[in-house]
């Protein structure tokens, strides 16, 4: 059985909010994208965000990261919610 990670809402075909709200840390795991992405922090806990042979990076609120496309990059939860915006580019 597979656990949702987080909750989407689409605002459009490439804009949406996602909220990692009760994530269990242990499902957060390293991915790719297929498309470039914009990421902004809405609100935010105790949140890290890392790419792949990179130190992480504490996120909070306001903070924008660019995400090309086919990078691995992973969220890390300490503690709290986390809720982001991500504008999608092809």
């Amino acid at each position: 059985m597979v656990t949702e990670v987080y909750a989407q809402e689409n605002l459009s075909k490439e804009i949406f909010i996602r909220r990692f709200v009760n994530t269990d840390k242990n499902n957060l795991v390293w991915h790719r994208d297929k498309n470039d992405r914009v990421m902004t922090v809405l609100e935010c806990g105790d949140w890290y965000f890392q790419f792949d042979n990179n130190q992480p990076i504490k996120l909070s609120k306001g903070d924008t990261i660019q995400i090309q496309k086919m990078i691995y990059h992973r969220l890390i939860k300490e503690s709290g919610d986390l809720i982001i915006k991500i504008v999608e580019s092809k």
